[in-house]
């Protein structure tokens, strides 16, 4: 099993980096990005596309 830093850099690698993960939104105009791996699971919430502000959770 991957310590808790391997699995975030692996969840930014297989989300944001290759341009994939997107789910459902959350709530209006969010975009969600999810990744599971082994007992991690990782959703990050996110608002606009310049300047934004979100939330990741473990």
């Amino acid at each position: 099993m991957k310590n808790i830093i391997e699995f975030l850099l692996s969840a930014k690698q297989n989300t944001y980096a290759n341009d994939s993960g997107q789910t459902k939104s959350s709530r209006p105009n969010s975009y969600d990005l999810e990744y599971s791996e082994d007992d991690y699971h990782c959703l990050d919430t996110y608002l606009g596309t310049h300047s934004f502000s979100g939330l990741e959770v473990l």
